[in-house]
């Protein structure tokens, strides 16, 4: 069973609300689609894992993305890792 990074779920779990805000009121939190689409077309992820499920290969292309581009490495596409991969 893969390891998933300490407190994805609970911070799952809170990024998204009705709405499409976030609990905190930050950016909203992207669906586990966009970020697929956003690391595949960044090749970090295969095309082929695009599944709209947040799973073990998107955590780990997450932080991959993460430790690029300087940020917190924790896998999970908070507020500043998503606004990030809206810039590309």
């Amino acid at each position: 069973m893969p390891r998933w990074p300490a407190g994805l779920w609970a911070a799952l779990r809170t990024l998204a609300v009705p709405g499409g805000a976030t609990a905190s009121g930050a950016i909203p939190a992207l669906p586990a689609r966009t970020v697929q689409h956003h690391l595949a077309d960044l090749g970090l992820l295969p095309a082929a894992a695009v599944s709209g499920r947040f799973d073990h290969r998107t955590a780990d292309a997450v932080a991959s993305f993460q430790a690029a581009r300087g940020l917190a490495v924790d896998g999970v596409p908070g507020p500043q890792t998503s606004a990030a991969l809206l810039q590309g």
